[in-house]
This record gives structure tokens, sequence and C-alpha cells, in this order.
């Protein structure tokens, strides 16, 4: 079973729904609310005869409307405020508007638009959506998250609710099966605390306690963590759970995929000698979680690929927020580095990279013709562009390296994967996606390569997640390649609206 371009077509009728919501309840369940799309006989059912306007609307008329009046908001902020609104008032209607438009609207809603949002969520803040757990309700954290998960259906904690749209969106993960969990541990940001409107105030205290009782299928992913605390915590729980960082995985396997894809069409790859990851030196300008998760998982992969150990940290040269070359990718005595602060153009200068990752503008002049990758986030970070590094004898497309071509596959992929030993076998997923999203083999022909972007076009992300789900659950369980893909088919929720029956024991 192949993806399919309309999933919901393919799909077997759901039975319907049974329900013991009436009138206001219903309506202001966004879960359950289907606005004008409610058919007459449902209307009688549930009470809403005079409550919605006479005529019935279907769900592509409503999308309609909703895109009409997205488009009268001046603003990316705008519109991702119009549609975390929409997203409150009726989840169907939300998610098969954002699916109709995916590659216009997932900037509105993720990168780069979440980040302003999420600087100013205080501000924007309407709705509890999800847990909020903070540290000074520690004690009670284990009976708080029991307490509100409790007939939820939750099998995952998600770090953010763009996390669960994304997973839901292209995943395919039904979002009645998840629950955002917002962590507050507080802030010494003095701006936020003078902020009158902050609505704000640890993990180990979260995790721990939501074991005992934990559904088999926990898997609780990790973001926004400093670097020491973001491996801590990863290296602590991964025997544990199916644990999984974007910041370091995601970001790794994403970034590693296209650095492949670009090697099977550099100008110094041919047939007879492949260019290799271990061919290459490699500058990361910011050694964060991130930066330290891609060169873990490129050091990994040429460690694999290419059979090299000992020399592979030798490949990279990390420059951290205060210039030092750090870490386990300490430059040996030999190259004469002094202790002094190191500029980007001091490391490209004397390492003369052939990668370059988080790169700023004018630090890669000269006859070097790197591959470059500036992924600083908010994008007004971004140190150059694409109008500033493409070539002249090529018009190269821009390659989005977003994370969401990989996390949302693997939230689908884990409970497909689910044995007596999953929880051992879960780090290893992150050697999955690489295979499935890298666009252009190793052995590519680089004479004949016109510039097409390094990564697959982000409208195609639901089918390349789908396939990253099924390589998930074969890497991690023995089923038959048919079994897998069948079984992942049926797990795919869409959007659609399902028919519902009143029913006075039915779900409330």
């Amino acid at each position: 079973m192949a993806f399919p371009a309309k999933l919901a077509n393919v799909k077997p009728p759901l039975p319907p729904l049974r329900l013991a919501l009436r009138g206001d309840t219903i309506l202001t369940r966004p879960r359950f609310n289907k606005g004008t799309a409610f058919p007459l006989a449902e209307r009688q059912s549930f009470g809403l005869v005079g409550r919605l306007p006479q005529k019935v609307n279907s769900l592509d008329e409503q999308c309609d409307r909703a895109y009409e009046q997205l488009q009268a908001r001046d603003t990316p902020i705008r519109k991702n405020s119009f549609l975390q609104s929409l997203k409150d008032q009726n989840w169907t209607l939300y998610y098969a508007l954002i699916s109709r438009h995916l590659k216009e609207l997932v900037p509105v809603i993720y990168t780069p638009t979440q980040a302003e949002a999420i600087m100013r969520y205080s501000h924007l803040f309407r709705r509890s959506e999800g847990l909020y757990l903070t540290f000074t309700d520690q004690d009670t954290m284990e009976r708080d998250f029991l307490e509100q998960t409790q007939g939820r259906d939750a099998s995952s904690p998600l770090p953010s609710t763009v996390v669960l749209t994304y997973l839901s969106l292209i995943g395919g993960l039904d979002p009645a099966k998840s629950v955002s969990v917002v962590l507050d541990v507080g802030t010494n940001n003095g701006k936020l605390l003078d902020d009158p409107l902050y609505v704000g105030e640890a993990y180990d205290q979260f995790v721990y306690p939501a074991r005992p009782q934990a559904p088999p299928t926990l898997a609780p992913p990790l973001e926004d963590f400093g670097v020491s605390n973001a491996y801590r915590l990863l290296e602590r729980y991964r025997s544990d759970h199916a644990v999984f960082n974007d910041d370091i995985q995601g970001t790794g396997a994403v970034t590693l995929s296209c650095i492949m894809s670009a090697l099977g069409v550099s100008p110094l790859t041919s047939s007879s000698k492949p260019n290799k990851l271990s061919d290459q030196r490699y500058i990361i300008y910011g050694a964060g979680s991130a930066g330290l998760g891609i060169a873990n998982q490129l050091r990994d992969a040429m460690v694999s690929a290419d059979s090299i150990s000992r020399e592979s940290n030798s490949k990279f040269y990390l420059i951290d927020r205060y210039g030092g070359l750090r870490g386990e990718y300490w430059r040996p005595r030999s190259e004469s580095w002094d202790s002094s602060k190191k500029g980007l153009l001091d490391v490209v200068e004397k390492a003369k990279p052939t990668d370059a990752i988080k790169a700023m503008k004018g630090g890669l002049g000269g006859k070097l013709r790197p591959i470059i990758m500036p992924l600083s986030n908010p994008s007004r970070f971004v140190g150059c562009d694409g109008m500033d590094v493409k070539g002249k004898e090529i018009d190269f497309k821009i390659a989005e390296c977003n994370n969401a071509l990989i996390y949302p596959g693997l939230g689908l992929g884990h409970p497909l994967s689910i044995t007596s030993n999953h929880r051992h076998d879960a780090y290893r997923w992150r050697t999955a996606p690489r295979r499935t999203i890298t666009r252009h083999p190793r052995d590519g022909d680089s004479a004949n390569y016109e510039g097409a972007s390094l990564l697959p076009d982000f409208a195609d992300a639901p089918r390349v997640n789908f396939e990253i789900g099924v390589a998930v659950a074969e890497q991690a369980v023995e089923l038959g390649v048919d079994e897998v893909r069948e079984k992942a088919g049926e797990k795919v929720w869409v959007p659609v609206y399902r028919d519902y029956v009143f029913d006075k024991e039915g779900f409330q």
C-alpha cells in the first residue's frame, strides 16, 4: 500500500461516534464541533435546531470560507492567531484547511512565525490547551497528570501544541490520542517578570512520576532544552522510554539527509569515486543542542558508512557562542590553535570547510564552494539566504531543512512498533529517516544536476512522513513489509467529519 494522495477516499468509513453531548456542549467542544456542517438529522438529535444557520455546508465549503477569512489578515502573526482561534472552535476544519494549503500555511503555524508567537505567548493567550505542570506543583504532578489524561486516550505527551498539530497534520496521528504538556520551570528573564500579562511561573519530576501508570505507548519528546540538560535527559531516559529530542536528533537527521543529497550531486562525485561523508570538513557555527546533534549524527553516519572511527571527530570545527572550538570536538594541539576567541572567518581561513552549517554572510569567500546551510531560528537571525550564495552557473532551488520532514513520521511509527523491548529499540529510530528523505543517491550524476532541491518539497511532507513511519516500524519489529504498510495505513488519521449518533451512555 503506497501512501495515497487522498487517503480519506480509500480508508474504510469509520463507525459513527456515540455521543452524550447536546446543545452548547457539543458546539463548544472543538473535537466534535462541525459548525454549519452538522446535517439536519444530527441537528435534531443533538438539540441544535435554531442554533445554526439553516444551510448545511460541506467541509470543502467551510474551508473556502475560512481561507477567505484568513487572507484578510495582513501579517503572518495575525494569520497564526486566526488559525489558533479556528483550532479552538473546530479541530476538523482547522486541520482540513491547513492540509489543503500545506506549503503556504506551514510557515504560518510553525517556523518562522511560531517563534514570534511563542515570544508573545502571554499577550496572545486565549484558551488553555493541553496540560500546564509547574515547578511549584511538583508534589502533585503525578496526580495532576493522571487525572487530566484519564479518559482522553492520551498516548504521548508532547512539548507544544504546534508539535501535536504537525504530528496530526503530517504524521496522521489522531489529535485526541495525544496531549501537549507545558513544563513551566520558571524564568529569570527580567522583561518577562516585569510584564503584568506574563502567564508563567521539571522535567525529571514529570517523567518518573508518569511512568508507573503510563501506557506502553508513552513517548515523551524533548524540545528547547539547553544543551547540558538536553543530552542529560536523553541519555537518562533512552533505556526506559521511546524518548526523542527534536533539537538534537530531528535537526541532526534532516541535516544529514540534506548533506548526503548534496554529496550525491557534488562536482567532486563520480561513479568511480563517490564523494564520502568522511571526505568532508565541517564547520558548525553554533555548538548548542542542535549544533552538537548535527555533528553527532554526521559522525555516527560516517563511522557506519565509511568505516572510520578514531579520526572522525577531527572532521569537525564547532564554534560556540564564546568563539571556542568546543567539547569532544576540541582540535588537536598539533594544529596550533591558540586560546583566544575565534571568529567564523578565522576558522574558515584555516579549516577550508566543504560544509558550513549556520554560516554567516561573508564567511565563505575565495575559491571555496562548500555546502552552505544557514539554519538559524528565528529566521531574522539567519546570516545569509539563497540570494547571497546562489551559483552563477546553476539556478539552485534552496531546500527547506525542516524537522517536520521527520518527526511526524516518528510519531506515526512509534505506536506501530510496540513490542516487549520497544523502548530499547527506539533510540535507533533516528537512522531510519535519512534513507527516506535523502533525495539524490550517493553515486548521483553531478553532470546532469540542474539545481533541484536537495530535500523533498514540503507539500509532499505527508507522504514522506508516512514512509518514515513505515521505515521506523520495519526497523523496530520483525514484520513483513506488506503487513507494516497495511497497519500504517489503518493508523493514519485524516481530518474528515464522522457521523454522530446520540446516546445517553455515549462519550461525554
